[in-house]
């Protein structure tokens, strides 16, 4: 059993509440004032620390770490082809898995909703990582019966591969990329398996308007509501961006339980607009804040997140409107503690699953204590997070990563990216097309005068 002694925890309100925390078997045991004869197998001193549940990063993608700032200047579909990453070698997807992860533990993180491919090493780095992962495998099939077939093969060895893992942390999930990348065959095919295994579907919706259009055009109806015709809603399924989403769906999302990630820096960052983050929370929807991929965004920082979805809703709503509880939800929906979609709202309680972050009390952007509630949301960062739990397993402490080594993985990545980056022809083909795929979208919703 491990004592956090002294711990600062906060209160649904924001206050700050001095505790002794008890972690055993993976569990948070119970959580009391302050007991001096309490012993445990060890006992940590946490009176310079406040303890918060673990962050989730509700949508990532972490095989495109080692591409970060290759293209910083572009909207979604020419990002989507200048950055592809069809072809990238199992080591390089290894090695920026492994980046990737790191810079997530240093930054708070526990748990991770990752949309990617996941050759064995991959696996083998996120068991070593000790986060919790939904690991959710990237299918397209570009309405080609050929492709599709081969996407529900990868997609049931996937499933497979992750039950023969047996890490309970690592949990399997199917990640359709989207309505203009896949056919419907493909997504509801994947909402069929997903229940089939107790896996997570998670997929791109409403991410830029000409998507939006593009299904308006396609199917008749908005991408939400086309979803729940397809019958792949519910409390299993997470949607990522939301960004156009209408009130109706966000209604829809709701009453589906239906979880939302947003991702308000990437969407800004690609052009793409961003969604008010009060919209969601008013409708009821179960919202995660997701970083998106270190090419889009460019950092995993859930803190900086939060900062950004707030700020841009005090941009579009003004003084008068804007929901003073926006902050505090934001937290919530960010330390959860716990994965697949489930989690905590921001407290620490018995009985949830000890993934904990203690943050460092004395750094300046945590000063003064009486306003910590404030400081999460709009000064904190990443390099104020001191150690890492999960399962009741510290993955970092006094800011060194047990789990990943760092200078290995950065040598590592420094030898692969020197070497010349040509991913063959296959590749080539792969972002022609894409290429081909997103110039039929554009011409869908920009078509031509007569």
């Amino acid at each position: 059993m491990i004592i956090l002694r002294n711990a600062l925890i906060l209160d649904p309100e924001g206050r700050a509440l001095r505790k002794d925390i008890a972690v055993g078997a993976g569990t948070v045991l119970h959580v009391v004032d302050h007991q001096a004869e309490e012993a445990g197998d060890e006992v940590v001193d946490c009176r310079g620390r406040l303890v918060l549940p673990g962050l989730v990063n509700g949508h990532t993608h972490l095989g495109t770490y080692l591409d970060k700032g290759q293209d910083d200047v572009h909207s979604l579909f020419p990002w989507l082809v200048a950055t592809y990453p069809a072809g990238a070698p199992v080591e390089e997807l290894t090695v920026a898995f492994g980046l990737g992860l790191l810079e997530a533990i240093r930054a708070g993180t526990t748990g991770v909703v990752a949309m990617d491919t996941f050759p064995q090493p991959t696996l083998e780095v996120l068991v070593r990582s000790g986060l919790r992962v939904v690991a959710a495998l990237g299918l397209t099939d570009y309405g080609f019966a050929l492709k599709r077939r081969a996407a529900f093969r990868a997609a049931r060895k996937h499933l497979d591969r992750i039950a023969a893992l047996g890490c309970p942390r690592i949990t399997a999930g199917l990640a359709p990329h989207s309505l203009y990348l896949c056919s419907d065959e493909l997504v509801e095919g994947c909402g069929r398996l997903c229940d089939d295994h107790q896996a997570t579907l998670t997929l791109h919706v409403s991410e830029t308007k000409a998507e939006r259009e593009y299904v308006r055009e396609t199917s008749g109806t908005t991408p939400v509501l086309h979803l729940q015709r397809l019958g792949v809603l519910g409390k299993q399924t997470l949607v990522a961006h939301g960004t156009w989403a209408t009130p109706e769906e966000l209604e829809v999302l709701a009453s589906t339980r239906t979880a939302l990630a947003l991702c308000p820096t990437s969407n800004l960052k690609l052009f793409s607009g961003l969604l008010e983050a009060d919209k969601p929370f008013a409708a009821g929807v179960n919202v995660f804040l997701g970083t998106d991929s270190a090419v889009s965004n460019n950092n995993l920082d859930l803190f900086e997140e939060m900062r950004v979805a707030d700020l841009f809703t005090r941009f579009r709503r003004g003084a008068a409107c804007y929901p003073r509880e926006l902050g505090a939800r934001l937290f919530r929906a960010v330390a959860r503690g716990g994965l697949p979609l489930s989690g905590g709202d921001g407290r620490i309680v018995a009985g949830m699953p000890a993934d904990l972050v203690l943050l460092e009390l004395s750094d300046p952007r945590l000063v003064p204590a009486e306003r910590l509630q404030s400081h999460l949301v709009y000064a904190c960062g990443a390099g104020a997070v001191r150690e890492v739990m999960v399962d009741g397993q510290w993955l970092m402490r006094d800011r060194v990563v047990g789990t990943l080594d760092q200078q290995e993985l950065s040598e590592r990545a420094g030898r692969l990216l020197a070497r010349p980056r040509d991913r063959g022809p296959l590749a080539a083909l792969a972002r022609k097309l894409l290429a081909q795929r997103l110039r039929t979208i554009h011409a869908t919703t920009h078509p031509s005068p007569r």
